[in-house]
């Protein structure tokens, strides 16, 4: 965990948008443009140098490697939300828990590559990692970063992929969940 708190690591930061053409906002832009745009941002920082670091770093960290996973996720969120925050701009909890699905996958590649998991152990990896990450994300943010109705949105998206876990269905694909 100390390596992900460290001040020299910095999680990608959202940029602001150009107005369109018919003069919109970024408050304006449809949901999958927010999306499109936020797992751009993540996955650019996640393949950059310090992102690749910080992954092979967090993949060799004790622990089991759902919970590595699922730490490197949460923080790499965290950071993301509150970074928005603080330029006063919103991320809706749906986008943000897709996008970590992104975000997860990605980091399990990486993970895969460096031989900490076997391919067949994958999956479930990437599951138990997504969730540990939400619920970490959920717990250890603050109130005042996270808005009551935020973090019951994120309390439903997390009961939602438990129960379809339990039932042995997979979540939604990021892109089904946008439809």
């Amino acid at each position: 965990m100390a390596l992900l708190n460290q001040p020299t690591q910095q999680a990608p930061q959202p940029q602001e948008s150009a107005p369109t053409q018919e003069g919109q906002q970024p408050s304006q832009q449809s949901q999958q443009q927010v999306y499109t745009k936020l797992v751009t941002m993540m996955l650019e920082y996640l393949y950059s140098e310090q992102g690749v670091d910080m992954v092979m770093q967090g993949a060799q960290m004790p622990g089991k490697p759902f919970q590595n996973v699922g730490i490197m996720v949460a923080r790499l969120l965290q950071r993301l939300f509150i970074t928005a925050k603080t330029q006063n701009k919103q991320i809706p909890p749906k986008i943000m828990y897709q996008a970590g699905m992104e975000l997860t996958q990605a980091i399990i590649d990486m993970v895969l590559e460096s031989g900490r998991i076997q391919q067949q152990e994958a999956q479930k990896v990437a599951e138990d990692g997504f969730l540990f990450a939400v619920t970490t994300l959920g717990k250890e943010t603050s109130t005042d970063i996270f808005t009551a109705a935020e973090r019951e949105e994120f309390r439903k998206m997390i009961q939602a992929a438990k129960a379809m876990k339990e039932r042995g269905q997979q979540p939604a694909q990021p892109q089904e969940a946008m439809a």
